[in-house]
């Protein structure tokens, strides 16, 4: 299945990244600034994107064409962002896109710089759609599946356009709900900001040793091939 091929391609994403020198937190801040709403609006208008882009100039351009599509719920047909942010001249975000929000700070996790935990602390945010600060299990795993996977997908096999159908995360999907069943086999389990990055770091150390080992068996395959 690839499974390391998709992590490096991950990796190498956000290495590459010419929004890694801006903090993910910073970036989502400027998004609800601009918006007037804060993380519990499901849906942000793509000029609101594009104007933190401009705050910070950067260039969506810049950004997988890929991956800005997996985070557009609407397309704003031929409306223009303006300035250095840009709108509809080679990339997919307008001003009157609709962006998931959600997604978009997945991608924003992948693209920019800041703390795995102050990433973690946004995605939990998200995730906590009643503002319990608490999650339930279908909450805590849809995130990833219905979110993070996406545009997770879309930035590996960005990489390699001609070798896209061999990335794959469906297998890391699978961890992570796995991870969650277990979570919450306790009776009345809620999961908290602090069990959530501790599930999400197991959950992570899980993938990369599945990956490698499946790399090393593959190796030892051909060898004796």
């Amino acid at each position: 299945m690839h499974r390391l091929d998709t992590l490096l391609a991950l990796h190498s994403v956000h290495e590459d990244s010419k929004w890694k020198h801006v903090d993910a937190r910073e970036f989502v801040e400027a998004v609800c600034k601009t918006s007037g709403f804060g993380l519990a609006q499901r849906v942000v208008q793509g000029a609101a994107v594009l104007g933190a882009v401009h705050k910070f100039e950067l260039r969506a351009d810049d950004v997988p064409h890929a991956m800005l599509m997996s985070i557009v719920v609407v397309d704003g047909g031929n409306g223009n962002g303006g300035g250095r942010g840009g709108g509809g001249h080679g990339h997919p975000l307008r001003s009157q896109s609709s962006v998931s929000t959600s997604r978009l700070v997945c991608l924003l996790c992948l693209l920019c710089g800041g703390t795995l935990e102050s990433k973690l602390e946004l995605c939990f945010a998200l995730a906590d759609v009643d503002r319990v600060k608490r999650l339930n299990e279908y909450q805590a795993s849809s995130f990833f599946a219905h979110n993070a996977a996406a545009v997770a997908l879309a930035a590996a096999r960005a990489v390699d356009h001609s070798n896209s159908g061999r990335y794959s995360l469906q297998w890391a999907v699978k961890v992570w709900e796995q991870q969650c069943a277990q979570y919450f086999k306790r009776p009345h389990a809620m999961l908290g900001p602090d069990d959530f990055q501790q599930l999400v770091r197991r959950a992570m150390d899980i993938m990369s040793a599945e990956a490698v080992e499946e790399s090393l068996e593959d190796d030892g395959m051909r060898h004796h091939g």
